[in-house]
């Protein structure tokens, strides 16, 4: 939805793949096309979500367009 604010994630394991992963990521990956964090809760990083379905969740990014998909199913990937 245009203007809605991105809400901080709370898909527990969004968060955690993006912590432990963004440091490969970022080597890899233009900037842009990456999520920021949204803000830090409980001293970690949260990320704002589009949405999440069953198996797997949608991240803005500051490249206008571009989204970050994350899943669990071998088969979206």
């Amino acid at each position: 939805m245009i203007g809605r604010p991105w809400i901080p994630n709370d898909t527990p394991w969004v968060g955690q793949t993006l912590r432990d992963v963004m440091a490969r990521l970022e080597n890899v990956v233009d900037p842009d096309w990456l999520p920021h964090p949204s803000s830090e809760q409980k001293r970690r990083l949260a990320f704002a979500e589009c949405g999440c379905g069953s198996y797997s969740c949608v991240l803005p990014t500051q490249q206008p367009g571009v989204v970050l998909k994350l899943t669990t199913d071998l088969s979206e990937a």
